[in-house]
């Protein structure tokens, strides 16, 4: 009711590095920009603090991976992304299509720490579990700017959601 007597709503908005990219988060936010009596407030967090201060209420919305524990909180599915892997330049993977984890036995993975949800180290364990090959060995990075970089020094192979190509990286 403020805001039908003219007062402006602070929205306060959560976003974490693995669901900022997205371009549905970028639609959803643009729509509520466009309100004339609405601000946008953002607070960059990692994933398990936007959850902790959604449930405490310091947060009126965030946008996290689902692969954490919602429970409690209402949950609205935007989007589900693919993943892409981070080679080197010329290596002998590079021009495939689709891999497999058969392609990645021989291949050193970096991955993200267990404890980063969004870090798509889940959907990797469950790939090589599913097609009942053994994970190659692993490299774990915290941050994906770091497994990026190592990717494309050859320090192995990393994975990165598909809206990453909105950056436009080399």
């Amino acid at each position: 009711s403020d805001v039908a007597d003219g007062h402006t709503a602070v929205v306060k908005i959560g976003l974490c590095e693995d669901v900022a990219t997205g371009s549905p988060v970028w639609q959803t936010l643009g729509a509520c920009a466009q309100q004339d009596h609405v601000k946008l407030r953002f607070v960059e967090l990692p994933p398990a603090d936007l959850v902790q201060f959604a449930r405490a209420g310091v947060i009126d919305l965030a946008f996290v991976p689902l692969m954490m524990d919602l429970q409690g909180l209402r949950v609205v599915h935007r989007w589900a992304e693919s993943w892409l892997a981070v080679l080197p330049a010329g290596h002998r993977l590079a021009s495939r299509a689709q891999l497999s984890p058969a392609d990645l036995t021989d291949e050193s993975l970096i991955l993200g720490e267990r404890d980063e949800p969004g870090a798509g180290l889940q959907l990797i364990e469950q790939a090589f579990s599913r097609s009942g090959m053994p994970t190659p060995s692993v490299v774990r990075a915290k941050h994906r700017s770091t497994m990026m970089v190592l990717a494309a020094t050859g320090g192995g192979i990393a994975f990165v959601p598909e809206s990453l190509r909105l950056l436009d990286l080399p």
